[in-house]
């Protein structure tokens, strides 16, 4: 990399943002938060489209399956929870 510039900056959460991954195919990022949610972003327009509530703690960690329409979350909880998606064009999330 040679060199770098700010593209976006996201407001949603109401707490800390502990995790963030971009879905394998770069059209929504998701982001996980001290607030127990999960937020899908639209990175062409800073926007959040979808929040996600479950876990009772912090959501810390997120992975997006490469293979699947799924992600995992990972929170203060002591929980893992798995959870599956549609995106916007086949059906809402």
């Amino acid at each position: 990399v040679r060199s770098g510039g700010l593209t976006s900056t996201m407001t949603g959460h109401n707490d800390f943002v502990l995790s963030v991954t971009y879905a394998p195919d770069g059209s929504f990022i998701a982001s996980g938060s001290k607030d127990r949610t999960v937020l899908f972003w639209d990175p062409r327009f800073a926007a959040s489209h979808l929040m996600l509530r479950g876990h009772r703690n912090s959501v810390i960690s997120l992975s997006m399956s490469q293979t699947s329409k799924c992600f995992a979350t990972g929170s203060g909880d002591g929980c893992v929870r798995v959870w599956r998606y549609q995106q916007e064009g086949h059906n809402k999330m």
